[in-house]
């Protein structure tokens, strides 16, 4: 990067932003110390102290290819908080989507509750109103019969 890249990406927001996690507040942070990506990885070693997918920094690079190393386990670490966070988020939506399942069984049952205790009370109404017909019938086949004596002794005088 040219002297005046480097100069305005280190006053960018994000820069800014990084040096809050620099325990001297930021003031010595440089530009080789991001771009040798220990820092960065330290910075979300912050955010996610869980191991980011095995991957470790060398401490201590000392060419292009060790520091490239280093980008690539922050990369990596990256990714895997996000994947992380990503399933976690699934997993909140899905549980939130069960638990929404869960109320609506619920509330069918106490619907079914509800009705199967109406169909049992209208079943024992419906069982004394044939106890009363028949009782009724009993009667009716009584006095029907005292008729019919009744009748009979008419009848013989």
């Amino acid at each position: 990067m040219a002297s005046d890249s480097v100069e305005e990406f280190m006053n960018s927001a994000l820069v800014t932003w990084v040096r809050t996690f620099e325990s001297d507040g930021g003031g010595g942070l440089t530009y080789a110390a991001l771009a040798d990506g220990v820092f960065l990885y330290d910075v979300m070693l912050h955010i996610d102290p869980r191991d980011g997918g095995g991957r470790h920094v060398n401490r201590h690079p000392t060419d292009a290819a060790s520091r490239l190393a280093n980008l690539a386990a922050l990369l990596n670490h990256i990714k895997t908080f996000y994947q992380v966070t990503s399933n976690t988020s699934k997993v909140t939506s899905n549980t939130s989507q069960v638990t929404s399942n869960t109320s609506q069984v619920t509330s069918n049952t106490s619907k079914v509750t509800s009705n199967t205790s109406k169909v049992t009370s209208n079943t024992s109404k419906v069982t004394s109103n044939t106890s009363q017909v028949t009782s009724n019938t009993s009667q009716v086949t009584s006095n029907t019969s005292q008729v019919t004596s009744n009748t009979s002794q008419v009848t013989s005088n």
